[in-house]
């Protein structure tokens, strides 16, 4: 039994925010993540798509949807001064997509939704079902949502039972449709827990209910305050853990173990990095952290380590000045855009495990970073950096007299830029997680060699843009692409240029393992440019051309189109190894077909996937075999 009572707050467009001001769980004394995570409640029913546990449902509603459901008019609702109809709605026989089924109430002013009930028009063969009902009322003329309920049961399709079923109930109440609100009201943080949401008395929440509790209710807290102190200990642990995975570190009272630290790095060179690491929290000091680490790898045989110390100036806008140091390791040829310092459950984590060649790395650095607005992050950095290669024969001529140095030394100013469109956050005790990941992000980033300055050898311009984006239609499915492009004015060395992304590792190995935004059949380090552009599509069909009825063979295809240019500048100031860009272009098509096989478990569907890509064009290589790559895949579903 879980209750949460919230303001909310919302200004055109898109800016919201709500504050969950009390919250009660039934066996855990102080919830704070068991409150925040469960947020299933579809807010209106208006938009083209409806996104549920990873599944995207065409909303009946839509426009153009009467030709892909069926509609019947089932009742007429006269009153005095309005009308309801009432009809219902499911995918017509001979389409193929993620469809709902369910009734809606229509009302003749405005031709409004009144009432609506939706729910997976397939559900047969869910592990996970939903159902949503939503009412509204006219308020001031306005119609708005006051009721919002939710309906979720997990299945064991092998028993045909029920393992664990959620009611979620929302109810809106005094709504002021025509507040003003000041943009600084708002942040990229649309959900947050107040210090003391956990600790509202029994006589505090008689006020706060919008309806009281039902018998049943009543002894499920009962049930739950009388359990035997070991089993009430499980479940604040279960609270904790669950804090733990979404601060990605284990909080140890005044300091944070960050996992990234204990196993930092699993290559070709170091074989598998472990190590540990500390940084402040805010139950030290909300102004002040201080963090450090150390790392050993297993196949280098080197330490790697840094420090670093930050100041926080305005937390809701993430105003930060920030020193560090590391010792440490870096592939050459990568774009570290500032605000990707990515997560252990980003994409990142596997292109690193083809990384081969890496740079000794003394680095230096102090940068300023803000959110302009929600939206929009800046980034000034100045730092110092020596490179040298570890593992790979490499000379740089830095002052243009044919004398190549292993080592150099470059001292960089950089600007950099993050915009993002409908990316929030919840934040609940220390933790601030992802809730919605942004559909559109764009990376910008331009920075300068400082030749002479603080010791710097170099004297360049750079600049680099990454766009991601997707897109959902009626007819393709969903549609993914990456762009990135890149410029240097200026001779720089090998580590600096821009590497088109392979993950064909040496001897033109092939690990059947597929990474997004990456070209399959091209090797890690087989191009290189100082002028760099490519695009990685991804067409994701879904069940579009195909939804047999049986459920171990549910195949979704995604076609898969990447394209890369590239060209390179002073090639005669680099020596070791030859230097080659695409520069009559790289071309690579592929299919993916997930789930042409799934094993039903307890639990969830495990599905096994196949796939190809073909590499051509100008630099098809001369074995024809070495121009293919198969890949295999497992994914689980519900």
């Amino acid at each position: 039994m879980a209750e949460s009572y919230s303001e909310r707050k919302y200004l055109f467009p898109r800016m919201s925010k709500e504050t969950v001001l009390a919250t009660k769980v039934s066996g855990i004394k102080n919830p704070s993540f068991a409150a925040a995570a469960v947020d299933f409640n579809q807010f209106g029913f208006y938009s083209d798509y409806i996104s549920i546990f990873n599944q995207t449902y065409i909303n009946p509603v839509i426009s153009g949807s009467i030709d892909l459901y069926r509609f019947s008019l089932r009742e007429v609702i006269p009153r005095e001064n309005d009308t309801t109809w009432v009809i219902s709605y499911v995918p017509k026989k001979d389409k193929n997509f993620n469809g709902l089924s369910g009734v809606l109430y229509i009302n003749s002013v405005n031709y409004a939704i009144e009432n609506v009930e939706a729910a997976p028009a397939d559900a047969k063969n869910m592990f996970l079902s939903f159902r949503i009902q939503q009412k509204y009322e006219r308020i001031n003329g306005h119609w708005f949502p006051k009721q919002l309920n939710y309906y979720i049961a997990q299945k064991d399709l092998v028993t045909d039972s029920v393992l664990f079923f959620s009611d979620t109930r929302t109810y809106l109440s005094n709504i002021d449709i025509n507040r003003s609100f000041k943009r600084s009201e708002f942040s990229d943080v649309t959900k947050e827990l107040t210090q003391n949401a956990g600790k509202r008395s029994e006589q505090e929440w008689q006020i706060l209910r919008a309806d009281s509790l039902q018998v049943k209710e009543k002894e499920t807290y009962k049930a739950y305050d009388s359990m035997p102190e070991k089993f009430k200990q499980t479940l604040n642990r279960f609270n904790k853990y669950s804090e733990v995975i979404a601060l990605q570190a284990i909080p140890w009272g005044k300091v944070d173990i960050p996992f990234r630290h204990l196993i930092s790095g699993i290559n070709s060179y170091e074989k598998v990095r472990l190590g540990f690491g500390i940084q402040t929290n805010t139950f030290l000091s909300n102004r002040i952290s201080l963090g450090g680490y150390i790392g050993y790898g297993l196949g280098d045989q080197t330490y790697k380590y840094g420090g670093n110390i930050a100041l926080t100036f305005d937390k809701r806008t993430h105003t930060e000045l920030r020193f560090s140091f590391r010792q440490d390791l870096i592939e050459p040829g990568t774009i570290p855009f500032f605000a990707e310092n990515g997560t252990l459950y980003s994409n990142n984590v596997l292109r690193n495990l083809f990384a081969s060649r890496f740079d000794s790395l003394q680095q230096f650095k102090i940068q300023f970073n803000t959110k302009i607005t929600p939206r929009l992050q800046g980034d000034v950095w100045l730092m110092k950096e020596q490179r040298s290669p570890t593992n790979y024969a490499y000379g740089f001529d830095v002052n243009s007299n044919n004398q190549f140095n292993r080592s150099y030394t470059n001292t960089e100013a950089g600007i950099g830029l993050r915009y993002t469109t409908r990316e929030n956050y919840i934040r609940f005790g220390q933790a601030t997680v992802l809730s919605t990941p942004p559909k559109t992000r764009i990376l910008f980033q331009i920075s300068r060699g400082l030749n002479n300055m603080l010791g710097g050898q170099l004297d360049y311009s750079k600049l680099a843009i990454r766009v991601n984006h997707f897109f959902d239609t009626k007819l393709f499915g969903r549609t993914t692409f990456q762009f990135e492009a890149g410029k240097i004015w200026g001779n720089v060395p090998y580590g600096y240029m821009f590497n088109t992304r392979g993950i064909i590792i040496q001897d033109g190995k092939e690990s059947g393992l597929y990474v997004g935004n990456a070209f399959q059949t091209v090797g890690v380090y087989e191009f290189n440019s100082t002028q760099s552009a490519s695009i990685f599509i991804q067409q994701n069909l879904g069940s579009l051309l195909l939804k047999p009825k049986n459920a171990k063979f549910r195949p979704t295809f995604l076609l898969v189109q990447n394209i890369g240019y590239g060209f390179i500048n002073n090639r005669t100031s680099h020596t070791g190894f030859s230097l080659q860009a695409p520069e009559k272009g790289i071309f690579e098509t592929g299919i993916l077909i997930k789930d042409i096989y799934r094993i039903k478990t307890q639990f969830c569907y495990f599905g096994f996937g196949i796939g190809y890509f073909q590499r051509y064009g100008y630099y098809s290589l001369s074995e024809k075999s070495m121009n293919g790559a198969i890949k295999f895949g497992l994914t689980f579903s519900f």
